[in-house]
């Protein structure tokens, strides 16, 4: 997964959750899958000033320091560390970008999602 960290309001954390739950945990990836999410996960709350703060640990494994990015993604909202994004966006080639494009929103898809 990306180096990046996942905020989830606490109505979307329950539905993800969910998901992970209902993965069978006698399956080894299955297991894994429900322990890299849960083993992270932390519940925030705003402080008196609307501010949440991030465990050093969390900050660490994104790479972050003064600066952070915020991307709207569905469900949830991603904090980048700029230099991380950038590596990320600058593996894509012009032409590999058009092409995972149309194929992910064209309806490029086979019937195993790839």
């Amino acid at each position: 997964l990306d180096h990046c960290l996942y905020l989830y309001p606490h109505e979307q954390w329950k539905e993800f959750e969910d998901k992970l739950s209902r993965l069978n945990s006698f399956k080894r990836n299955d297991r894994m899958a429900i322990r890299y999410f849960l083993k992270n996960a932390e519940d925030l709350e705003l402080d008196g000033q609307n501010r949440i703060s991030i465990p050093s640990k969390h900050l660490s494994f994104a790479g972050m320091d003064e600066r952070v990015v915020f991307i709207g993604s569905g469900e949830r909202i991603e904090l980048w560390s700029p230099t991380e994004l950038d590596k990320l966006m600058d593996a894509w080639s012009p032409e590999a970008l058009q092409s995972n494009v149309e194929r992910v929103l064209g309806g490029g898809y086979d019937e195993q999602g790839d």
